[in-house]
């Protein structure tokens, strides 16, 4: 597939002498998109096996005959990777997977547990197209959608021994975009369902022990270096002594699962689905005449707080709001680093309706999650300011509010339409009362 190639790539595909198959079709599109270029791809292909792969992608010499055989001895509902990563050129790093069944698979909330190269019968790809995700919608990563949906849909992943895959790390990749330019979060994916995603993780959440992986041994291993010397003869950068000497480090799939077991304690939560109204404050805070007229005013509403606050100020909270559901992310999340918190916020956002309105009150906590993640709310947002708060807490509101200014301006020029997502209160909040 060419999409929108360079001339270089159309000359080294002409120069090289393709054998090996029955059948080489080159398709020019200019989708500019890898999802619908490689769709149109699977689409024209004729084969009964896929092989996702990059132009600037160089595999072991044996990795389409390994595939292939595990993939007619197994299960069709499987898909397959390879064993080994190298990473190569502007940074050095060597990544190792095992199959899904071995892992804790929760932590697929958090993190892509898989990669880009994958095999499989062509009815998974034709039943399950990649998603067109431009920068523009603040979310990235179709390959960590897809490998989701996979899960969700019952496949299973399993990584073939005595294959590797070497990837080429440049400055101006689209990976490296995608991280600046996006909040390196998915689309909704119908594996973080509360239901389907407590599915896949009883699995494997009694896994008795994790494999485990043997880093830079790989470099020890004499097969793993004969596919390394032919890589290498293509590509001189590929070479173990730079994986000795410059690697970043050996990394695996075999996580802990304490992000997953955070999220699987989350989805247990009754009635944890369509809040009319999500709060995002701090229980320190609290405006509790506010909340005396709101819920005078909305009687029937479905209401969630979410806070970062001590369990004590949770459920003296509780017993003036009984009918409301608190999610205290401290208590429900310990030891989990704050990026991976915020993830799991925004997979719960996730499970709401686009009707449900997002409301921030002034914390750190509120500030952080809309910044980090507005591009991507559909939803209607409000923000109230309390008229007492303290100076440190006036100016960090005040940074908070000229940079929403400052990316709504942004978002005007950039789009022909511009949806309000987030009403200012300046004057209208409510100071919290005193109440023992």
């Amino acid at each position: 597939m060419f999409d929108s190639s360079e001339g270089k790539t159309r000359n080294i595909i002409k120069q090289k002498k393709l054998n090996g198959v029955d059948v080489i079709q080159i398709i020019e599109v200019d989708y500019q998109s890898v999802s619908l270029s490689r769709n149109h791809g699977i689409i024209q292909s004729k084969g009964d096996y896929i092989f996702i792969l990059d132009a600037d992608d160089l595999i072991s010499f044996s990795i389409l005959r390994k595939l292939y055989c595990s993939a007619i001895n197994s299960p069709i509902k499987t898909i397959f990777t390879p064993r080994f990563k190298f990473g190569f050129d502007l940074s050095y790093f060597i990544v190792e997977y095992f199959s899904s069944d071995l892992i804790n698979i929760g932590d697929m909330v958090c993190q892509n547990l898989y990669n880009a190269r994958l095999f499989s019968h062509r009815s998974f790809f034709e039943n399950n197209p990649y998603f067109d995700i431009p920068f523009q919608s603040g979310y990235a990563f179709e390959d960590w959608l897809i490998a989701t949906e996979a899960l969700a849909s019952g496949y299973r992943f399993q990584a073939v021994d005595e294959t590797a895959w070497y990837y080429r790390v440049r400055t101006h990749s689209l990976f490296r975009q995608t991280i600046e330019k996006t909040t390196k979060q998915i689309p909704k994916s119908a594996f973080f369902d509360y239901k389907i995603f407590l599915r896949e993780y009883e699995i494997t959440r009694k896994i008795a022990s994790l494999p485990t992986g043997i880093g830079r041994e790989v470099l020890n291993n004499s097969f793993q270096m004969e596919l390394m010397g032919r890589a290498n003869s293509i590509d001189p950068a590929i070479l173990p002594y730079n994986f000795y000497h410059y690697s970043t480090g050996a990394f695996n799939n075999a996580t802990t699962g304490i992000t997953g077991h955070a999220y699987a304690k989350i989805c247990r939560i009754k009635n944890n689905k369509n809040f009319n109204d999500i709060f995002f404050l701090s229980c320190i805070n609290f405006p509790y005449d506010f909340f005396d007229v709101f819920f005078q005013t909305n009687q029937s509403t479905k209401v969630a707080f979410f806070t970062l606050e001590d369990e004590l100020n949770v459920e003296k909270i509780r017993k003036y709001y009984p009918g409301i559901t608190i999610i205290n992310f401290e208590s429900l999340t310990p030891g989990i680093d704050y990026k991976d918190r915020d993830i799991i916020i925004i997979k719960i956002l996730q499970n709401q309706s686009t009707t449900t309105k997002l409301h921030f009150f002034p914390a750190e906590f509120s500030y952080n999650i809309y910044e980090k993640f507005h591009i991507i709310f559909n939803n209607q947002c409000f923000y109230y300011s309390l008229r007492n708060l303290k100076d440190h807490e006036k100016l960090r509101e005040l940074e908070f509010l000229n940079a929403l200014r400052s990316t709504s301006h942004e978002t005007l020029k950039q789009q022909e339409e511009i949806k309000m997502t987030m009403r200012i209160l300046l004057s209208n909040g409510t100071p919290p009362a005193s109440r023992e």
